[in-house]
Order: C-alpha cells, then structure tokens, then sequence
C-alpha cells in the first residue's frame, strides 16, 4: 500500500471489484524527511488499523529499519506473537542506506525472520547483494520486488532465482503487459517461484490480473501464482 488513499471502502472495493479475495502489503508512507523509528513504526501502526477495520480481508506486512535491530527484532517477535503478521515488506529502499542490505545489524533482523519462518519482501536491483542473503540464511524465503524495470533485466534474475531455492520473483506490472513474458518466465522458473503483486494503488489491480489471466497459463499454474504460493511461505490457510 502506499498512502494516501482516498478511503477504506474504495481501497477495498477497487480490489474486490478486480476480483481479490485477501490482499497483503505493508505501507509506504515515505517522511518529508529522513526515515526514522517513528516514522516506521507509524507505518506498521496504519498496517494495523486497516486491517482492523477490512478484518481478515487484509493481511499486514511489517515495514522495518534493517540498520535497527535492537527496536525492529523486539516489535517484529510482538506483530508476529500479537497481531498476526507474516510478511515483512517490500522493504522500501529509501529507508536503508547503501549497502544497508548485507550490514551485520541487518542480519540479526534476517536471523529472527528466518527463525520465525516469515518472508521477506526486498525491493532492490542489487542482485549482489540479494544473493549474499539468500546464501547466508538459506530458510529464510525472499521475494524480489521491483528489481527488474525492463525485460532486458530479467535474464541475470531469472537465473539466480532457478539457482536459489529460497529466492522467489513479484514482477513489476510495467513488464508483466509485454506479450508472451509471464509465460517465459513461468517456463524458465516454474510457477511455484512466482508471487503475485498487483502494484495497486499506484496501478490498477485489474489490469494486473488481466495480463496473468490472458498469458497463456493453464488454471494450476495460475492458482500458485495468485494464491498457493503466497499461502505456503506464509504458512497461512
């Protein structure tokens, strides 16, 4: 999500009209200035309430400082033990400074998420540094968001995702429109490392849908990719 939106119930509507059932995401609400704990957890705490008033509709992600761990991994354990979260991201990347990714602090973060079987969502094209976690915490399930911006990016990608088993892919919808590429990369990859994002609100999540719908992709293929594989990393029903 990323604030503001006009009000729970478009927010809401928009989504079921497109044909959603349950969404996920954490808020992104960049400050005037720079990030600071307040500011992250102010975002958690919208996370919150929006789930409070949709209820099961909406499943919170949990923003994050990665250069904080003696703040985030406490509040982390408590969304996971208190408020049902289960997802951590997309980690906004104005709120980790360069080479934040792969800093010692971040680890510690990375080691509770990989203990408590959360996944995280990483919004980088720094697959360098990307690889180096998924090495590092090998049961730790990482989705890729927005690191590809062009179809001419995805052949590296798609190859460290086919290497690492805890490596999966969310496509930017910029891309997803082009004709025959779901497909190509559901080929070279396989459906089971493919996560579904709708990139609303800044898109729409119809057409979002409308490009996996009309890809080519048969019925199984499609239920892993929009609901089966989200449900298996989260351990959700």
């Amino acid at each position: 999500m990323v604030a503001p939106i006009e009000s729970t119930e478009i927010y809401v509507d928009h989504l079921k009209d497109s044909g959603v059932t349950r969404c996920c995401g954490a808020v992104i609400c960049p400050p005037k200035g720079a990030f600071t704990h307040a500011s992250v957890a102010k975002m958690n705490q919208s996370a919150l309430e929006f789930q409070h008033k949709v209820g099961d509709f909406y499943l919170p992600g949990f923003q994050l400082e990665l250069d904080n761990p003696e703040k985030s991994c406490p509040e982390l354990e408590h969304y996971y033990r208190n408020e049902g979260v289960r997802w951590i991201g997309e980690t906004f990347i104005r709120s980790i400074r360069q080479g934040g990714l792969v800093d010692p602090r971040a680890f510690e973060i990375y080691d509770l998420a990989q203990h408590l079987e959360i996944p995280i969502s990483i919004y980088s094209m720094e697959k360098e540094l990307v690889w180096a976690i998924c090495k590092e915490f090998s049961h730790l399930n990482i989705v890729t968001s927005h690191s590809v911006k062009a179809p001419s990016d995805l052949e590296a990608w798609l190859g460290l995702i086919k290497q690492e088993k805890n490596l999966y892919i969310d496509l930017p919808g910029n891309i997803t429109s082009r004709y025959g590429l779901i497909k190509r990369v559901v080929k070279e990859i396989g459906s089971h490392k493919l996560i579904f994002g709708s990139g609303f609100p800044l898109g729409c999540a119809r057409g979002a849908i409308g490009n996996y719908l009309g890809s080519g992709l048969n019925d199984s293929q499609l239920e892993a990719i929009f609901s089966l594989n989200f449900k298996r990393l989260t351990g959700i029903e």
